[in-house]
């Protein structure tokens, strides 16, 4: 329930690219972010810092599209403020569900 409440939050604050125009460029926009939130997730449990993890998402080497890079500081800091117990799949899942079912 914490993890969703934040998401929430979060979509509520954040121009997120999931605002697009079609209902595909949503889910396109939506699984990009879990997965920004997911690979988030996983540079926490290798013990990076959120700045490394921040800086990784938005290089040339995570892959991730330059169209998200305003996302990734917002997202990451949220990973970083989960409790330990959140790092797991479920947190990209609970992004992705809620930004599927955000409206603007």
């Amino acid at each position: 329930m914490m993890i969703r409440s934040a998401v929430v939050a979060l979509m509520c604050l954040a121009p997120l690219p999931a605002l697009a125009a079609s209902a595909a460029e949503k889910a396109e926009n939506c699984a990009a972010t879990a997965d920004i939130v997911r690979e988030a997730v996983a540079q926490r449990a290798a013990g990076q810092s959120s700045e490394q993890a921040r800086d990784f998402l938005t290089s040339d080497e995570a892959g991730v599209d330059d169209k998200f890079d305003s996302a990734i500081p917002m997202l990451v800091e949220w990973v970083y403020t989960l409790d330990e117990a959140h790092l797991t799949e479920d947190a990209a899942k609970a992004m992705e569900t809620q930004c599927m079912d955000f409206e603007s």
